[in-house]
């Protein structure tokens, strides 16, 4: 991709991302960018115009986490992507119909299965962002966003007597329902090395909070 192309990518996010909440930002699509360049080092073939141009632009629209709609936004966001790039005279016509799919296969929520190397590399560095210290503040911004309290007032550890989890009211029990478990849905294998890691900064800050909690 080049230079110039990536620069009015970076400027169309950011005039479309202006009401997003803090979690979903300009710095989140950036680290993203960053995650899918290095990850796409490790793979042959990879369309570096489709892949780059979907993560700038995967989250054009988005929905708060606790809406009906969440489900749908990746393929809002799709379409919506789809409409924009056609401002750029640079990307090519024929490509619109794989960066579509790229976009809707990035989102958790959406459950569509990535297809190509290209979306399955922007799935992983989305999901990369969720995990590690990151993840851990992105958490608690949409958490604080819904009024939802660090964890159950008597059980904060969910696992201690299995109780169900409700992490619409705990934060903590989100890392549980989904954080947690995301390096196991990982599709490569340089995205599953750097979550391993991100899984056990996480694991060991659960620790520490239950710890503190405990005094």
């Amino acid at each position: 991709m080049n230079n110039e192309l990536e620069i009015k990518l970076e400027s169309i996010a950011a005039q479309s991302m202006k009401k997003s909440d803090p979690s979903h930002d300009m710095m989140h699509v950036n680290r993203v960018v960053k995650n899918c360049k290095y990850l796409s080092r490790f793979y042959q073939n990879v369309d570096m115009d489709v892949l780059i141009t979907a993560a700038y632009l995967h989250d054009v629209i988005s929905y708060p986490k606790n809406s009906d709609e969440n489900k749908d936004a990746s393929r809002h966001a799709a379409e919506y992507a789809s409409q924009l790039i056609r401002e750029i005279p640079d990307f090519q016509e024929e490509k619109v119909n794989q960066l579509k799919h790229v976009i809707q296969a990035h989102s958790y929520s959406s459950q569509i299965e990535a297809m190509s190397i290209e979306a399955q590399i922007l799935q992983d560095a989305d999901r990369l962002d969720a995990l590690g210290a990151i993840g851990i503040a992105r958490c608690f911004i949409v958490g604080g966003k819904f009024a939802s309290s660090i964890s159950h007032p008597s059980e904060p550890n969910p696992t201690v007597h299995q109780r169900p989890l409700d992490d619409k009211n705990y934060i903590v029990d989100h890392f549980y329902k989904k954080l947690l478990k995301l390096e196991q849905k990982l599709n490569t294998e340089a995205a599953k090395e750097i979550a391993r890691a991100r899984v056990l900064f996480m694991q060991d800050f659960l620790t520490h909070l239950y710890e503190e909690m405990a005094i």
